[in-house]
């Protein structure tokens, strides 16, 4: 498989916000439209696809949490 699809991540958008919260992981979702143009709720949908397949994780509470990188192989590929 092609694309970051057998680590989880499969397509351009999920790759943007996980590179995102690579970088920050105490980022919010507001901040993270603001970088990338997608609407907040764009990007709830992506994040919740995200947590859904394992890849990311919330630690900690809605306000002062961040987010874990579970992929821990995706993390170390190639491209993200």
């Amino acid at each position: 498989m092609e694309n970051g699809i057998e680590n989880g991540i499969e397509n351009e958008d999920e790759r943007k916000i996980f590179s995102i919260l690579v970088e920050t992981p105490d980022i919010t979702a507001k901040k993270m439209s603001e970088y990338t143009g997608f609407s907040v709720r764009k990007i709830n949908r992506i994040m919740k696809g995200l947590k859904e397949k394992g890849i990311i994780v919330r630690v900690g509470s809605d306000r002062k949490g961040y987010w874990e990188i579970q992929d821990k192989a995706y993390l170390n590929s190639k491209e993200h």
